[in-house]
């Protein structure tokens, strides 16, 4: 399992991280393809609405290198992302994509992220996103996984999710800083990235 990738990417649109994007299908596809010769099975990709996420796209990625790829949902930093008028709103706009899908694809989100800080001082935004993100886990159980600029804000982060009562845990797949535990639920059991409902395909190999 690779928790943090980004299998679709495409920040063009943002002036500021128009750097970042990454190749059509065919190349990410024969990427993973490699990682699943290697004995990979699963991936997280944390590309969420407000960076490019594509879910055609993966689910064609998924399909042609046999690997298990778990959709996103959350809004990423601050130039990237819409502003919040009301955090419960988004809070919901979560827990619906986690629930009951990703608008008409079938495909549920399987985890909250990766929502971010950036290099610039802390406002209104990031306190709003982190506590809607709190609100989305305290519903739903799932994960949630971050994103810091350098570290910086990193220790802010964990404040911010635990005073939310978002368990911190440790987790052989991130450093802790981006590793929050989720509710046991009836619904997400410890093999949640490879379950049908959270994951764009289910290969059969």
């Amino acid at each position: 399992m690779l928790y943090h990738e980004h299998v679709v990417l495409d920040n063009r649109r943002v002036p500021s991280l128009a750097e970042y994007w990454l190749p059509g299908i065919d190349v990410m596809s024969a990427e993973l393809g490699r990682y699943k010769a290697c004995g990979g099975t699963s991936v997280v990709s944390l590309t969420n609405q407000c960076m490019g996420r594509d879910i055609a796209a993966m689910r064609s990625i998924s399909e042609a290198s046999g690997v298990h790829i778990v959709a996103a949902t959350g809004y990423y930093t601050r130039p990237a992302s819409p502003e919040i008028e009301d955090v419960r709103s988004v809070a919901r706009e979560f827990q619906r994509e986690l629930e009951s899908g990703i608008g008409e694809s079938g495909v549920r989100a399987g985890v909250i992220g990766e929502i971010g800080t950036g290099a610039w001082p802390l406002g209104d935004f990031e306190r709003d996103l982190f506590a809607a993100s709190a609100l989305a886990h305290a519903d739903t159980g799932a994960p949630i996984a971050t994103h810091t600029h350098a570290g910086r804000h990193a220790e802010w982060q964990l404040e911010a999710l635990q005073s939310a009562g978002v368990p911190r845990i440790e987790s052989p797949w991130v450093t802790s800083t981006r590793a929050w535990a989720r509710r046991p639920t009836s619904s997400r059991s410890p093999g949640w990235p490879a379950a049908a409902p959270t994951s764009v395909s289910t290969p059969s190999a």
